[in-house]
C-alpha cells in the first residue's frame, strides 16, 4: 500500500466489504505508483467518533495532504489534480454537518387534510 521512500500524501477512509472502497483502492494505488507518492488505507470502523460522523455515510473517502478531496467514487482526475496542487490552493470539501430542523424538506401543504368544523 504505502511505499517505504515515498512520503504519504494520499490517505483512503473506507472499511471492509465495501465495493465502493475496492473500486478507490484500485485508482488510488494506480495514480499513486504513477506519481510515486505514498498512501495508506484506514478503516473507518477504527476511527475517531468525528472522523465516523463526518465520513461513515460518505466512505469511501479520498485526502490528500490531509484535506478531503473526493467521496464514494473516487475520480482519477480530482486526485491527480489535488496532488499536482498544493493543499492551501485548492478548495476544501464542506464539512458534513447535520442539518438544523429548520431547512429539512417539509410536505407541501396540499398533501395534508383540512381541519373541518363539525357542528
Amino acid at each position: 500500500m504505502c511505499s517505504e521512500t515515498a512520503p504519504v500524501r494520499i490517505d483512503l477512509l473506507g472499511r471492509p466489504g465495501c465495493h465502493l472502497c475496492d473500486d478507490a483502492r484500485v485508482v488510488v494505488s494506480r495514480v499513486a505508483d504513477e506519481l510515486g507518492v505514498g498512501w495508506e488505507e484506514r478503516d473507518i470502523t477504527a476511527a475517531s467518533a468525528r472522523e465516523q460522523a463526518d465520513y461513515w455515510d460518505k466512505i469511501p473517502v479520498a485526502f490528500v495532504d490531509g484535506a478531503p478531496v473526493d467521496f464514494w467514487r473516487i475520480s482519477e482526475t480530482r486526485l491527480r489534480s489535488a496532488l499536482a496542487h498544493p493543499s492551501t490552493d485548492r478548495p476544501r470539501l464542506p464539512p458534513v454537518l447535520p442539518r438544523p430542523a429548520s431547512v429539512l424538506p417539509r410536505p407541501a401543504a396540499s398533501h395534508m387534510a383540512t381541519p373541518v368544523a363539525v357542528s
